[in-house]
Order: structure tokens, then sequence, then C-alpha cells
């Protein structure tokens, strides 16, 4: 019989951990190997996965962070050019103010609609959280009084 024909060539082809275990004491022997490993690596995923929600948040975290920054340097840069425009006009300098301020470049128009939009949007937040803020004064303040009596 070739040696290709021999079952047990075959069988030596596929690896060991995929084949059937050949009798009992082997099935049990492996079944307890499997068991042991399992709590190890129920362990090490939770970490990987927490390690994996960390890192991910804080990349998260540190893009915001740039942009907030970034666009706190283009406010504070535009805000800055209004001021001197405004300055040397209140000194009676003869101020071209659509070019200082970009009127009719699409370009710069779109920037100061951006810087105005999110100023906007930043002071509505800032006067939301004064009101949040000012309610839970009132209301401790209310507590104190009633705590008083």
């Amino acid at each position: 019989l070739p040696r290709v024909a021999n079952p047990s060539f075959w069988s030596s082809l596929v690896p060991s951990f995929l084949r059937r275990p050949a009798n009992k004491a082997e099935a049990a022997r492996r079944a307890e190997i499997r068991d042991a490993g399992a709590e190890e690596r129920r362990t090490g995923l939770i970490f990987l996965f927490l390690g994996i929600l960390v890192g991910s948040n804080a990349i998260n975290i540190i893009g915001i962070r740039r942009e907030m920054l970034n666009f706190t340097r283009q406010t504070d840069a535009k805000l800055e050019l209004l001021r001197e425009v405004v300055q040397k006009v209140k000194n009676g300098e003869d101020v071209d103010v659509k070019k200082a301020l970009g009127t009719g470049d699409l370009e710069q128009e779109k920037e100061w609609e951006q810087v105005m939009q999110e100023l906007e949007s930043t002071d509505m937040l800032w006067e939301g959280r004064k009101k949040r803020d000012a309610k839970r004064a009132a209301k401790a303040e209310e507590r104190r009084l009633k705590d008083e009596e």
C-alpha cells in the first residue's frame, strides 16, 4: 500500500490540537488544559478591551483639544484684527475697513462667518451654564433656609 493511501499519513498532516482525541484520557487532558487557559484568556481580554477603549478615548480627547486650540487661535487673531481696526477708526486714522477685514474675499468672509457662528454658539453655551449654576445655587439656598427652620 503506498504511503499516500495510508490513513495515518493524512491524520499526521492535521495539527494535533485540531485532531479528535484518540481516547478518553487524552480528551480529559485537553479539556483540563483548555479550562485552565480560559480564565487567563478572559482576564487578558478584559484588560485588552479596556486598554483599547481608554486609548481610543485619549486619542479623541487629544484631537478635540487640538481643534479647540486652533479655533481659539483663529478667533483670537480675528478679534485682535477687529480691535485694531476699531482702534484706528476711533483715533481718526484713515483705514480701509473693507480691505482690512477682507470684505469681498469669499474665503475671508467664510472665515469671519465661521468665527461669528462659533462665538454665538459658545456664548449660548456659556449663558446656559450660567443659568443652570444660578438655578442650582438658588435651590441650594432654599434647602439651606428650610434646614435652618
